[in-house]
């Protein structure tokens, strides 16, 4: 090849990149800035590219960890690992190549669910089992390793959602986060399993309290390892300011090592209230300020108690029986009727309740006695001294679970369905033996229509165990398979149902349109309209209850389903809602399903709902153009103003 000499500086000659020398080539294609698109093209280009690129394993490996850092862990671990089994090497190039059709593959399957969902397809599937419609795995090659399927499929749709912002590709992340709801509790059941039956000792808390938050919190990695560590901080913590206190404590000697078992105290009651001095000076100023909404879920998850520093009776007590633990002072739980609190043993002479001081965290109380406990109670609680003794670890387990399956109740919406379909799949997996909650899980599931032949089965489990409740389940039984042969009929008929599009020139009197953002005049929430009927559709008894007649208008005038800020769907007529200048997106959880992006002015639908309101999005792009022209503001996309739900 002819060398160039350049006039600037003499004798230097430059070297095509085909010269330079293979070690130096792979260190420039091991750069980050270069992506594996980037080295396909090079090897088109010579056939010396071609082979160092193509045969350079290492060079792969770095690629794939650049990209996929998440799933290059465990691809490492199994890749060991089989090299140990039977000395079988697994390609990096081969190993990148399968993630990456994984990607292709779960794209291409998220792009298809909003259309099946429509049409009513999904319901179908889901129907039968949920994993008929998150059926990823199914649709790989043959090439993906079978041992890592699930893996790349479940790090792919978390990428999915952690990609980008909240403003954009809507669909694909909301599809992607049921996604990975149906894969995170599918991988936990074997741990859940095994938790529940380790009889070797007694049940760690805090592992317990982590499976119930990763459970809620499928788009989350939480481990009891991260949980500990996080005591472990506050321990720290608490210890800081145990010196100021009591400079010459045993917990602050250089030997002492945070407790991980605690069966009793290690310390003399004085040096036990010292430390629990410390965790009240702790807990009291950095804990639950400003703290308002008692129900929200977030506060029963331990993870999100230690991030933020919020939390209900329970969970507050859990984080300080684990700091406490970590110094040698044993906390136990009492489990009081719509209470929760912990005791210690202050006066170990004296006898019965009296050996106990009671801690309330929730509400800052570090030392109660027994009398000052019931002055303390809210009116309507009544306890005596039989309720005062310690429960156990599942008892608390138990707990927690039964509040979040009380928050599911008071969910009055589809996703609140859901949330308790979900706590009652979890607590029968912790407390298998209790009717109730497995009777609820089949009614749940029959409401909800999925996993219709699972409920039939556990039906029949119930049934089994305590024949005296087959009257009872028989109806439910019934009301199973009727639903199941329904669905079947209905599948059939999917091909023939078309949808009729609602024209805006076929409704003059239909004003605003979907997409936009309102305000409603009389309860002053902001929603944002998804669907519009010319003339109120709902059921005699709903317009009688909400007194609609009433209304200017009454039924005669365009109603519109909005979805609202604080999560629920209702149901509004047109001369209750008004334009807002609050154009800030709507945190309503199930606005991915029907919606693609947010412009920072209105929604922009997704294609099926576009195929229901065709003229709809020109409509709302002209509507919010005119009413922000007139309110003198720029047609620039708004920022967001709030971050609470109100206007």
């Amino acid at each position: 090849m002819e060398t160039i000499k350049t006039n600037a500086i003499p004798n230097l000659e430059v070297l095509s990149i085909t010269q330079l020398p293979n070690e130096v080539l792979e260190s420039i294609f091991m750069e980050s800035c270069l992506i594996a698109k980037d080295l396909i093209n090079l090897c088109i280009t010579c056939s010396r590219l071609n082979e160092v690129i193509s045969s350079n394993s290492t060079l792969w490996q770095t690629k794939l960890q650049h990209r996929w850092k998440h799933a290059y862990k465990r691809i490492k671990k199994l890749r060991s690992k089989r090299t140990q089994k039977d000395g079988m090497v697994l390609c990096w190039k081969s190993l990148y190549r399968q993630r990456l059709v994984v990607k292709n593959v779960v794209a291409q399957r998220l792009a298809n669910m909003p259309s099946e969902v429509h049409s009513g397809k999904a319901a179908c599937q889901k129907a039968l089992s949920e994993g008929n419609f998150y059926n990823f795995c199914q649709l790989l090659p043959s090439e993906v390793d079978a041992d890592l399927r699930t893996e790349f499929v479940v790090d792919e749709l978390m990428c999915i959602v952690a990609s980008g912002d909240d403003a954009h590709n809507l669909q694909g992340k909301y599809f992607a986060e049921k996604s990975l709801a149906f894969y995170c509790h599918q991988g936990m059941l074997d741990e859940i399993k095994a938790f529940v039956m380790d009889k070797s000792c007694k049940i760690d808390l805090e592992t317990g309290a982590s499976l119930i938050a990763q459970w809620f919190q499928p788009t989350k990695k939480i481990t009891s390892v991260r949980i500990k560590e996080k005591l472990d901080i506050f321990a720290h913590e608490v210890k800081l300011i145990l010196s100021t206190i009591s400079p010459e404590h045993p917990v602050l000697q250089e030997n002492f090592v945070l407790v991980s078992k605690l069966e009793e105290s290690l310390w003399s009651p004085q040096k036990c209230r010292e430390i629990l001095q410390a965790i009240e000076m702790f807990v009291v100023p950095n804990f639950n300020q400003n703290f308002k909404k008692y129900f929200k879920p977030e506060n029963s998850y331990i993870n999100l108690v230690l991030e933020k520093k919020q939390g209900i009776h329970i969970t507050l007590c859990l984080t300080v029986m684990g700091i406490a633990r970590r110094l040698g002072l044993l906390m136990e739980p009492v489990n009081f009727p719509h209470y929760f609190v912990l005791r210690w043993k202050e006066f170990p002479s004296k006898r019965g309740i009296e050996q106990y001081t009671f801690i309330d965290v929730f509400n800052g109380n570090f030392s109660m006695n027994y009398e000052r406990l019931l002055q303390s109670l809210s009116p309507g609680i009544s306890i005596n001294s039989d309720h005062c003794k310690s429960c156990t670890e599942l008892d608390v387990i138990q707990r927690m679970m039964r509040n979040l399956i009380s928050i599911g109740k008071h969910q009055q919406n589809t996703q609140g369905l859901e949330f308790l379909y979900h706590a009652l799949e979890l607590y029968n997996m912790f407390i298998p033996n209790s009717i109730e909650e497995r009777v609820s899980s089949i009614q749940i599931a029959l409401h909800l229509r999925i996993n219709l032949p699972m409920a039939l089965d556990r039906i029949q489990e119930v049934v089994a165990q305590y024949p005296g409740l087959k009257d009872m389940l028989i109806d439910l039984q019934n009301e199973c398979e009727k639903s199941l042969s329904h669905l079947q009929l209905e599948n059939l008929k999917l091909d023939e149902i078309k949808i009729t599009p609602k024209r805006r020139a076929d409704n003059p009197e239909v004003k605003y349109s979907v997409g936009m953002i309102m305000k409603h005049k009389r309860y002053n929430y902001v929603c944002m309209i998804r669907g519009w009927d010319v003339t109120c559709e709902a059921s005699e008894e709903w317009i009688a209850q909400m007194g609609v007649n009433r209304c200017d208008h009454g039924r005669y005038q365009p109603f519109y389903h909005v979805w609202v800020m604080d999560g629920t769907d209702r149901y509004a007529a047109e001369e209750n809602l008004t334009f807002t200048p609050h154009l800030r997106p709507i945190k309503h959880p199930e606005v991915g399903r029907l919606f693609d992006s947010f412009n920072g002015k209105y929604y922009i639908p997704g294609p099926e709902l576009s195929e229901e309101y065709p003229d709809d999005l020109e409509a709302t792009e002209m509507l919010v153009s005119q009413y922000l022209e007139k309110q003198g503001h720029s047609s620039e996309p708004l920022e967001d103003l709030a971050d609470d739900d109100s206007d």
